[in-house]
């Protein structure tokens, strides 16, 4: 390992890309780690305790060949499970990414909130003490989605996605008799759906991208601290668990991001 430092973006498929490329067009002489898990994707039905296990041996393993400055997790199932785990045992700054519902409440007006997340994470215990401490006066509405990971990264890698079935998924909102006003989107994926989504919901219900209220808080994060080394040729580097050649559609969207480079991480 050298002194060279790395900004880790850890998620279970390519849906933190969204982070890397809005924190990276704003902070750009900084090196960046992109992980994507391509052997155990999605994370969304995955047990807490195998979620634990995977994301501690991945990012101990990635920590043992690069010198993390800042770890970001974009994966609101991974932040929302074990967040406060991986700060107590892992000694570099982590952030990590959930459902911006502080905000949804600030927003709303009819105090109905809708939150679009992965089931793992709409039913975990950290969100329902969110919603508790937040907006205990208002309805909150959950809707735990696996297929629309699954049709977001379709869509990011060039492939055709069915509207219907979007409109088929988010009935659950759309056919309410009163519908809420703001709606949260608590999972990386969904900002690559927030023109259809948009287009399903209408001007009249605000949508919530988390991703960009996360973006915000990382780089102020990293333009305040000394602590963190720019550099004149920065170097970044895309990491995964298995290289073979059902990731072609992976390499050429990877080369959109700036990408050339994608390594295969061994326990």
């Amino acid at each position: 390992m050298n002194n060279i430092q790395y900004i880790l973006i850890f998620d279970s498929g390519v849906g933190g890309l969204y982070i890397y490329k809005k924190v990276s067009e704003k902070l750009p002489n900084y090196n960046y780690l992109y992980f994507f898990d391509n052997v155990f994707f999605p994370y969304s039905e995955k047990s807490e305790g195998f979620i634990v296990f995977n994301t501690l041996r991945i990012i101990r393993s990635i920590m043992k060949s690069y010198l993390l400055s800042l770890i970001i997790i974009a994966c609101n199932t991974v932040s929302t499970i074990m967040l406060s785990l991986l700060r107590f045992l892992i000694d570099i700054p982590i952030v990590g990414v959930v459902p911006s519902v502080k905000l949804a409440v600030s927003l709303t007006s009819n105090g109905i909130i809708g939150l679009i997340a992965t089931k793992n994470t709409v039913s975990c215990l950290y969100i329902r003490k969110l919603v508790k401490r937040f907006a205990n006066q208002c309805k909150f509405y959950l809707l735990g989605s696996t297929e629309l990971v699954h049709i977001a990264q379709n869509k990011m890698y060039g492939l055709d996605i069915s509207f219907d079935k979007i409109v088929f998924i988010l009935r659950f909102f759309t056919e309410m008799l009163k519908l809420p006003d703001v709606i949260v989107l608590g999972c990386t994926h969904y900002s690559f759906l927030l023109s259809e989504f948009g287009e399903i919901f209408g001007s009249k219900i605000k949508l919530i991208d988390s991703s960009l209220v996360f973006v915000d808080h990382v780089c102020s994060i990293i333009k305040n601290n000394s602590y963190f080394c720019s550099y004149l040729y920065p170097f970044n580097k895309v990491l995964c668990l298995k290289i073979d050649s059902s990731l072609l559609n992976v390499f050429t969207l990877l080369k959109k991001y700036g990408f050339l480079e994608l390594e295969q991480l061994y326990f």
